[in-house]
Protein backbone atom coordinates (compact mmCIF):
# COMPACT_ATOMS: atom_id res chain seq x y z
CA UNK A 1 0.00 0.00 0.00
CA UNK A 2 1.37 3.39 -1.05
CA UNK A 3 0.55 6.35 1.19
CA UNK A 4 2.26 9.06 -0.85
CA UNK A 5 0.14 11.75 -2.56
CA UNK A 6 -0.14 11.64 -6.34
CA UNK A 7 -1.84 14.86 -7.44
CA UNK A 8 -3.19 15.43 -10.95
CA UNK A 9 -4.61 18.58 -12.51
CA UNK A 10 -7.36 18.34 -15.11
CA UNK A 11 -9.72 20.56 -17.04
CA UNK A 12 -10.94 21.37 -20.51
CA UNK A 13 -9.02 23.80 -22.69
CA UNK A 14 -9.28 27.32 -21.34
CA UNK A 15 -9.90 26.23 -17.76
CA UNK A 16 -6.63 27.70 -16.47
CA UNK A 17 -5.10 24.30 -15.73
CA UNK A 18 -1.70 25.15 -17.18
CA UNK A 19 -1.57 28.45 -15.30
CA UNK A 20 -2.39 26.62 -12.08
CA UNK A 21 0.18 23.90 -12.76
CA UNK A 22 2.95 26.40 -13.42
CA UNK A 23 2.02 28.37 -10.32
CA UNK A 24 2.15 25.27 -8.14
CA UNK A 25 5.53 24.29 -9.60
CA UNK A 26 6.92 27.65 -8.52
CA UNK A 27 5.55 27.23 -4.99
CA UNK A 28 6.06 23.51 -4.36
CA UNK A 29 9.03 22.44 -6.47
CA UNK A 30 10.94 21.47 -3.33
CA UNK A 31 8.11 19.28 -2.02
CA UNK A 32 6.63 17.64 -5.14
CA UNK A 33 8.02 16.07 -8.31
CA UNK A 34 6.16 17.68 -11.23
CA UNK A 35 5.56 15.84 -14.51
CA UNK A 36 2.96 15.54 -17.26
CA UNK A 37 0.91 13.05 -19.25
CA UNK A 38 1.38 12.16 -21.96
CA UNK A 39 5.09 12.69 -21.42
CA UNK A 40 7.45 12.76 -18.48
CA UNK A 41 10.04 10.41 -20.02
CA UNK A 42 11.94 10.52 -23.34
CA UNK A 43 9.83 7.76 -24.88
CA UNK A 44 6.54 9.19 -23.61
CA UNK A 45 7.49 12.68 -24.81
CA UNK A 46 8.17 11.26 -28.28
CA UNK A 47 4.75 9.61 -28.27
CA UNK A 48 3.21 12.94 -27.18
CA UNK A 49 4.82 14.70 -30.13
CA UNK A 50 3.37 12.17 -32.56
CA UNK A 51 -0.10 12.44 -31.05
CA UNK A 52 -0.20 16.24 -31.21
CA UNK A 53 1.61 16.77 -34.53
CA UNK A 54 -0.71 18.95 -36.69
CA UNK A 55 1.05 17.81 -39.87
CA UNK A 56 -0.16 14.21 -39.42
CA UNK A 57 -3.54 12.99 -40.67
CA UNK A 58 -6.30 12.11 -38.22
CA UNK A 59 -5.66 8.95 -36.22
CA UNK A 60 -8.15 6.21 -35.50
CA UNK A 61 -9.34 6.50 -31.87
CA UNK A 62 -7.94 3.04 -31.05
CA UNK A 63 -4.55 4.16 -32.37
CA UNK A 64 -4.73 7.17 -30.04
CA UNK A 65 -5.73 4.96 -27.13
CA UNK A 66 -2.85 2.53 -27.67
CA UNK A 67 -0.38 5.41 -27.97
CA UNK A 68 -1.70 6.92 -24.75
CA UNK A 69 -1.52 3.59 -22.95
CA UNK A 70 2.06 3.11 -24.14
CA UNK A 71 3.06 6.57 -22.92
CA UNK A 72 1.33 5.99 -19.60
CA UNK A 73 3.04 2.65 -18.97
CA UNK A 74 6.41 4.30 -19.69
CA UNK A 75 5.53 7.11 -17.30
CA UNK A 76 4.41 4.75 -14.54
CA UNK A 77 7.47 2.56 -14.96
CA UNK A 78 10.07 5.33 -15.03
CA UNK A 79 8.50 8.12 -12.97
CA UNK A 80 5.32 7.36 -11.04
CA UNK A 81 6.12 4.06 -9.35
CA UNK A 82 9.79 4.83 -8.53
CA UNK A 83 8.89 8.21 -7.04
CA UNK A 84 5.98 6.91 -4.99
CA UNK A 85 8.00 3.96 -3.67
CA UNK A 86 10.72 6.44 -2.70
CA UNK A 87 8.17 8.51 -0.76
CA UNK A 88 8.22 11.45 -3.19
CA UNK A 89 4.83 13.14 -3.89
CA UNK A 90 3.95 13.68 -7.56
CA UNK A 91 2.07 16.43 -9.36
CA UNK A 92 0.98 15.67 -12.94
CA UNK A 93 -0.39 17.93 -15.66
CA UNK A 94 -3.23 15.64 -16.81
CA UNK A 95 -3.76 11.93 -16.12
CA UNK A 96 -5.86 8.96 -17.24
CA UNK A 97 -9.03 11.09 -16.88
CA UNK A 98 -8.01 12.84 -20.12
CA UNK A 99 -7.87 9.48 -21.90
CA UNK A 100 -11.40 8.67 -20.77
CA UNK A 101 -12.51 12.00 -22.27
CA UNK A 102 -10.46 12.27 -25.46
CA UNK A 103 -10.46 8.65 -26.59
CA UNK A 104 -13.51 7.40 -24.69
CA UNK A 105 -16.02 10.18 -25.34
CA UNK A 106 -14.63 12.23 -28.23
CA UNK A 107 -13.16 9.15 -29.93
CA UNK A 108 -16.30 7.09 -29.40
CA UNK A 109 -14.63 4.07 -27.80
CA UNK A 110 -16.61 4.45 -24.59
CA UNK A 111 -15.64 5.77 -21.18
CA UNK A 112 -15.84 2.50 -19.28
CA UNK A 113 -13.98 0.68 -22.06
CA UNK A 114 -11.06 3.11 -21.76
CA UNK A 115 -11.06 2.80 -17.97
CA UNK A 116 -11.10 -1.00 -18.09
CA UNK A 117 -8.34 -1.08 -20.73
CA UNK A 118 -6.17 1.08 -18.45
CA UNK A 119 -6.82 -1.09 -15.41
CA UNK A 120 -6.09 -4.26 -17.37
CA UNK A 121 -2.81 -2.99 -18.87
CA UNK A 122 -1.58 -1.41 -15.65
CA UNK A 123 -2.42 -4.65 -13.85
CA UNK A 124 -0.38 -6.58 -16.43
CA UNK A 125 2.50 -4.15 -15.93
CA UNK A 126 2.44 -4.64 -12.14
CA UNK A 127 2.39 -8.41 -12.62
CA UNK A 128 5.36 -8.32 -15.01
CA UNK A 129 7.35 -6.21 -12.52
CA UNK A 130 6.38 -8.49 -9.61
CA UNK A 131 4.56 -5.62 -7.89
CA UNK A 132 1.04 -7.06 -8.19
CA UNK A 133 1.24 -8.94 -4.88
CA UNK A 134 1.95 -5.70 -2.98
CA UNK A 135 0.12 -3.03 -4.99
CA UNK A 136 -3.34 -2.55 -6.42
CA UNK A 137 -3.73 -0.96 -9.84
CA UNK A 138 -5.23 2.18 -8.32
CA UNK A 139 -1.96 2.68 -6.39
CA UNK A 140 -0.29 3.98 -9.57
CA UNK A 141 -3.19 6.27 -10.49
CA UNK A 142 -3.68 9.73 -8.94
CA UNK A 143 -4.85 9.81 -5.35
CA UNK A 144 -6.30 13.30 -5.88
CA UNK A 145 -7.51 14.94 -9.10
CA UNK A 146 -8.18 18.69 -9.12
CA UNK A 147 -10.74 19.26 -11.86
CA UNK A 148 -11.07 22.87 -13.01
CA UNK A 149 -14.64 23.35 -14.21
CA UNK A 150 -16.15 26.25 -16.13
CA UNK A 151 -19.09 26.65 -18.54
CA UNK A 152 -18.42 25.55 -22.10
CA UNK A 153 -19.20 29.04 -23.44
CA UNK A 154 -16.48 30.57 -21.29
CA UNK A 155 -14.06 27.80 -22.23
CA UNK A 156 -14.60 28.51 -25.94
CA UNK A 157 -14.30 32.27 -25.42
CA UNK A 158 -10.93 31.83 -23.72
CA UNK A 159 -9.63 29.38 -26.34
CA UNK A 160 -10.69 31.62 -29.22
CA UNK A 161 -9.03 34.60 -27.56
CA UNK A 162 -5.59 33.00 -27.44
CA UNK A 163 -2.90 34.59 -29.56
CA UNK A 164 0.35 33.20 -28.16
CA UNK A 165 -0.17 29.44 -27.92
CA UNK A 166 1.03 27.32 -30.83
CA UNK A 167 -1.94 25.30 -32.07
CA UNK A 168 -1.56 21.49 -31.98
CA UNK A 169 -3.62 18.84 -33.78
CA UNK A 170 -6.32 18.75 -31.10
CA UNK A 171 -6.61 22.55 -30.91
CA UNK A 172 -7.41 22.64 -34.62
CA UNK A 173 -10.46 20.37 -34.42
CA UNK A 174 -12.92 23.24 -33.88
CA UNK A 175 -15.87 24.24 -31.71
CA UNK A 176 -17.77 20.96 -32.03
CA UNK A 177 -14.73 19.11 -30.72
CA UNK A 178 -14.29 21.44 -27.74
CA UNK A 179 -17.98 21.20 -26.79
CA UNK A 180 -17.79 17.40 -26.94
CA UNK A 181 -14.66 17.40 -24.77
CA UNK A 182 -16.31 19.69 -22.22
CA UNK A 183 -19.32 17.38 -22.01
CA UNK A 184 -16.99 14.41 -21.83
CA UNK A 185 -15.19 15.77 -18.79
CA UNK A 186 -18.44 16.10 -16.85
CA UNK A 187 -19.42 12.54 -17.78
CA UNK A 188 -15.96 11.10 -17.03
CA UNK A 189 -15.82 12.80 -13.63
CA UNK A 190 -19.24 11.33 -12.80
CA UNK A 191 -18.02 7.88 -13.91
CA UNK A 192 -15.06 7.99 -11.52
CA UNK A 193 -17.07 9.50 -8.67
CA UNK A 194 -19.51 6.59 -8.92
CA UNK A 195 -16.72 4.01 -9.06
CA UNK A 196 -16.35 2.55 -5.53
CA UNK A 197 -12.80 1.40 -6.26
CA UNK A 198 -11.68 4.92 -7.15
CA UNK A 199 -13.76 6.99 -4.72
CA UNK A 200 -15.73 10.20 -5.13
CA UNK A 201 -13.51 11.99 -2.61
CA UNK A 202 -10.50 11.75 -4.92
CA UNK A 203 -11.90 14.34 -7.36
CA UNK A 204 -11.88 17.94 -6.14
CA UNK A 205 -13.99 20.32 -8.22
CA UNK A 206 -12.49 23.80 -8.57
CA UNK A 207 -14.53 26.77 -9.81
CA UNK A 208 -12.45 27.93 -12.79
CA UNK A 209 -14.44 31.18 -13.05
CA UNK A 210 -12.38 32.43 -10.12
CA UNK A 211 -9.27 34.48 -10.77
CA UNK A 212 -6.02 32.58 -11.37
CA UNK A 213 -4.76 33.90 -8.02
CA UNK A 214 -7.82 32.57 -6.17
CA UNK A 215 -7.56 29.16 -7.84
CA UNK A 216 -3.86 28.89 -7.04
CA UNK A 217 -4.39 29.86 -3.40
CA UNK A 218 -7.24 27.35 -2.98
CA UNK A 219 -5.40 24.40 -4.50
CA UNK A 220 -2.07 25.29 -2.87
CA UNK A 221 -3.68 25.35 0.58
CA UNK A 222 -5.39 21.99 -0.01
CA UNK A 223 -2.17 20.36 -1.21
CA UNK A 224 -0.23 21.63 1.81
CA UNK A 225 -2.93 20.21 4.09
CA UNK A 226 -2.75 16.81 2.40
CA UNK A 227 1.05 16.75 2.49
CA UNK A 228 0.94 17.49 6.20
CA UNK A 229 -1.48 14.61 6.80
CA UNK A 230 0.88 12.19 5.04
CA UNK A 231 4.03 13.46 6.76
Amino acid sequence: MINVPFFAFEGADGSGKTTLFNGLKALLNDKIYFTREPGGTPVAESIRNVMLDPSLPAMHPITEELLMLSARIEHVNNVVLPKLLAGIPIGSDRCFLSSIVYQGVRGGIGMNEILQDHLRMLGRYLKMTNQDAELEVYSVLPSVIYYLWLPVEESLRRVQGRTSKKMDRLDLEGQKFHKLVHQGYDEAVALLQNNPDFGADKIILIDALQSPEQILAEVHADILRRLELCA
